[in-house]
């Protein structure tokens, strides 16, 4: 799994968020934990393919995503994609916007894998979701491991 980001706008604030999202997001999916907890699940909805197949997808991925940024307070919206860009909602910080887990949601449609409409209610299912809520689930012991690397404090002998 590889994230690649190429920034369509200029933001230096949001480019660091997004880059440390996507190494956090690609370190979670390329976990161990990430493969036997896809390969687990019954299904997807939206998609015939199976779970391992999905996370055969993800681990085998390099992906680059075009990334703009945008500010609408009124939507709801963290995120949309047009024209093969993603464009994140600088307005919404405190909603998930630039998470580890939107841009793993993201990445997944990058993949080919899609939801209806845009809204989670009835969504939850489907592989960008699912896989996105997972990734920020998991992002903090993602967090955490990099930080004692940075810092040459592991223990792990």
């Amino acid at each position: 799994m590889k994230i690649n980001v190429n920034f369509l706008s200029q933001n230096e604030l949001w480019q660091q968020r997004i880059k440390e999202a996507a190494a956090v997001a690609e370190e979670v999916m390329s976990s161990r934990s990430f493969v036997d907890q896809v390969t687990s699940w019954e299904g997807f909805d939206n998609t015939t393919k199976n779970p391992q197949q999905i996370a055969n997808d993800i681990r085998s991925a390099n992906v680059t995503i075009n990334v703009g940024f945008y500010v609408k307070h009124w939507t709801k919206a963290i995120a949309y994609e047009e024209n093969g860009a993603v464009y994140f909602n600088r307005a919404k910080l405190n909603y998930g916007a630039g998470s580890p887990g939107n841009v793993a949601h993201e990445v997944m449609h990058a993949l080919g894998y899609e939801h209806v409409g845009n809204k989670r209610v009835g969504n939850e299912n489907t592989v960008p979701y699912r896989i996105g809520d997972w990734v920020d689930g998991h992002e903090s012991a993602a967090y955490e491991d990099a930080a004692e690397a940075k810092a040459g404090t592991d223990t792990m002998t």
